[in-house]
Formats: C-alpha cells, structure tokens, sequence
C-alpha cells in the first residue's frame, strides 16, 4: 500500500493502470500486455 494524504492505493493497480493505458495506445502488442499482465499476478 502506498499513500499521499488521505488517497492510498496499491501498486499493483497502478501497474495495471499503465499497462491497459500503454496497451490503448498502441505502445505495447497484445502478447506483450498479456505476458506483462501475468507478471504482475504472479508478483501479487
């Protein structure tokens, strides 16, 4: 858990943020998204 003032969050919701924005954008392919997706599930 992370926090400033009274917002906290997780840090893995906000790698997945990135991950789906990154994805939408065309930064990444699908297998790269899946592949990074799965990482961050196993590191929960």
């Amino acid at each position: 858990w992370g926090g400033y003032g009274r917002h906290y969050w997780r840090y893995g919701d906000d790698a997945h943020a990135i991950l789906r924005s990154r994805y939408a954008r065309g930064e990444i392919t699908r297998e790269q998204f899946e592949q990074m997706m799965g990482d961050l599930e196993q590191h929960r």
